[in-house]
């Protein structure tokens, strides 16, 4: 997202419709796990991440290997059960269900009905980890 059109001057127009190919990725059997740590993503946002793997444009609005967006629930998988099961943490975190640890985040709109421009503009509007609210928003 953040790298602008710096990858089609970096590498050029036809190595850049190749750029992070999740959905090659995904279509392979390969799971694929995003996050937001820095400094590989610029960003701490997760949204903006999410974003970029469902719309595949970057910071100046400009599509890079379009054809390799994945759904929003491909995306959020990515950020979530995905990461923990590459942790071997998948028995206890990644998912909310019976028996697993309770860490989430309530945020301020539905993920999965705003329009593709709003996700990036998604905000936390409270952290629980370990069942206590670790982040509420004034």
């Amino acid at each position: 997202y953040w790298e602008g059109d710096m990858i089609f001057r970096d590498v050029g127009e036809r190595r850049a419709a190749n750029y992070k190919p999740a959905r090659k990725y995904l279509d392979a059997g390969v799971v694929l796990c995003a996050n937001s740590d820095i400094p590989s993503t610029v960003s701490p946002n997760p949204w903006v991440g999410l974003y970029a793997l469902v719309t595949r444009k970057n910071n100046l609005g400009h599509f890079v290997a379009a054809d390799q967006a994945i759904s929003r629930q491909e995306a959020l998988h990515a950020y979530t059960a995905a990461g923990a099961w590459l942790t071997r943490e998948e028995g206890d975190k990644g998912t909310l269900a019976p028996g697993m640890l309770a860490d989430l985040v309530v945020i301020d709109r539905d993920y999965f009905a705003v329009a593709d421009e709003e996700i990036k503009e998604i905000e936390v509007v409270m952290t629980v980890v370990g069942g206590a609210i670790v982040y509420g928003r004034a």
